[in-house]
């Protein structure tokens, strides 16, 4: 039952990452290449740690 729970808490979660990497992206539209490239490595960062803990 709490691995069921912490599932669907991981779930969320993602979501949330990934509404938040959607809302950086359009925020790094708007700003210099150098903080552009600041923010894709925040993005792939975030990714990497998500993929690790669901991973291992």
């Amino acid at each position: 039952m709490g691995s069921k729970y912490l599932s669907n808490n991981l779930k969320g979660g993602l979501i949330m990452k990934l509404l938040e990497t959607k809302h950086v992206t359009v925020e790094a539209r708007k700003t210099t290449t150098k903080e552009k490239i600041e923010a894709t490595i925040v993005i792939l960062l975030v990714a990497g740690v998500i993929y690790w803990k669901v991973f291992h």
